[in-house]
């Protein structure tokens, strides 16, 4: 199923090319297959197939120790070296899996999720810090909100609430933020 919504995002670019390997190896996290590894994969691939950054792969270095790190490695637009991707959904997303449905909540947590996340892959006293490809700095970090899950009437007040969580600390990159392709 994910791979198909890999293709049809693509269906625009007849010469980006993945298989269902490639599709697997990206969602794939410590060899386990979940939605949330799914949602991430299918984002890079839109991300590559729009030209925005190219070379997505797992990291090998945090997948030889074990380690959870950012969701890929790739080539960013502004030397970007590293890919995190969040993927928020709607209020009735939530409300049908039992979570409030609160937008402004949820983006403020993505947001500070965000910052949690910068802020321990560049603490110098982080030893996991040694078992992952760092990146240079946090601006060789690309984030990405996609937003393909919110629906049109709540994509403005999911963007202004993790912007708020963020606190201006790291620029995001929102995709699918006016309509879905």
């Amino acid at each position: 199923m994910g791979y198909r919504e890999v293709l049809r995002r693509a269906r625009f670019y007849p010469d980006f090319d993945c298989s269902f390997d490639r599709f697997i190896g990206l969602a794939s996290e410590d060899g386990e297959t979940t939605p949330d590894t799914m949602r991430a994969a299918i984002t890079a691939l839109q991300l590559e197939a729009d030209g925005v950054v190219s070379n997505v792969r797992r990291d090998p270095v945090a997948k030889a120790n074990g380690v959870k790190a950012f969701d890929y490695l790739a080539d960013g637009p502004n030397g970007q070296t590293h890919l995190e991707v969040k993927g928020p959904v709607g209020s009735e997303i939530r409300k049908a899996a039992g979570l409030g449905p609160s937008i402004p909540k949820q983006g403020k947590k993505i947001g500070f999720k965000i910052r949690n996340q910068l802020n321990y892959w560049f603490n110098p006293n982080n030893t996991d810090r040694l078992e992952v490809t760092q990146p240079e700095s946090r601006d060789k970090v690309l984030v990405v909100n996609d937003m393909f899950d919110v629906p049109p009437q709540e994509k403005s007040q999911m963007q202004s609430a993790i912007n708020y969580g963020l606190k201006g600390e790291h620029p995001v990159l929102f995709l699918n933020n006016v309509i879905n392709r």
